[in-house]
């Protein structure tokens, strides 16, 4: 009888052993952070200002904080970007293992480079998908940040497309030939076509930049025009654009400039 005794109160002990040092269940608190920030906020009309928009995974423990359809929408060009989007121009990074999800501890970073004319805001608005359902975009509902970039002047004259394509002696001042200068010759991208044939481009994006690039162009090298940009600027603005995937926004910088209007005469 005393060793059943004993017997019975050593799996007693063993069983209360077993209790004690169960491991607790792993809890994640989910959430992300946000930031956008600009290389200068301050600046003359159509300089490149350079947009880094910053998304930190900070939940709160490795095991299952990772986020998946991670996007942030950025206005005002109402656009998501992700870590495989090209909307913009954009340059991805942070996604060190590839697997297009915002893990724990990661940091994913967008850079967007900008050519405002006009005083802009710039707002970031982030969100991503936890264990593929909760839409997390702690610690703020939205998740959102904003910055804004301040111009300071902007360009008197310029010129449109049009204008240029229809009034050939008008090309006289400008150093340039409608029909025996090519857009690739000067500007180092494009097609081999002549700056008239540029001007009567069809359709949008890189076709439209080509457009106001040669009235841009012609815009800045007319003595009697007063132009926000010199012909070189013009120049590495619609290179880079080509190079960078950006014609949008670039085409929209000079857009603006060339339909300014003025007097060409005098």
């Amino acid at each position: 009888m005393k060793k059943v005794f004993m017997l019975a109160s050593a799996l007693l002990l063993v069983s209360s052993l077993a209790i004690s040092i169960a491991v607790p269940a792993l809890a994640c608190t989910p959430g992300t952070a946000l930031t956008i920030s600009a290389s200068s906020i301050q600046i003359n009309s159509g300089e490149p200002v350079v947009l880094t928009i910053v998304e930190d995974n900070t939940g709160s423990n490795e095991h299952e904080a990772d986020l998946t359809e991670v996007k942030v929408f950025l206005e005002p060009f109402d656009v998501y970007l992700t870590s495989t989007s090209n909307e913009i121009g954009e340059v991805f990074s942070g996604d060190t293992d590839g697997d297009n999800e915002l893990d724990y501890n990661e940091t994913w970073q967008w850079e967007v480079t900008v050519y405002p004319t006009a005083s802009t805001t710039y707002t970031a608005t982030g969100q991503g998908l936890w264990r593929g359902t909760t839409i997390i975009t702690a610690p703020d509902y939205p998740e959102q940040d904003s910055i804004t970039v301040e111009v300071e002047n902007g360009g008197v004259e310029g010129f449109t497309p049009g204008f240029w394509k229809n009034h050939h002696g008008a090309w006289e001042l400008t150093g340039y030939d409608p029909d025996e200068d090519y857009f690739d010759d000067i500007f180092g991208v494009g097609s081999h076509i002549t700056l008239d044939d540029a001007l009567r481009l069809k359709g949008g994006k890189c076709k439209a930049l080509a457009r106001h690039a040669v009235a841009a162009l012609l815009n800045a090298a007319h003595s009697n025009v007063s132009y926000e940009f010199s012909e070189g600027e013009v120049i590495n603005m619609v290179y880079d654009a080509f190079i960078e995937g950006n014609c949008e926004a670039v085409k929209d910088t000079l857009e603006e400039q060339n339909e300014l209007e003025g007097d060409i005469s005098s």
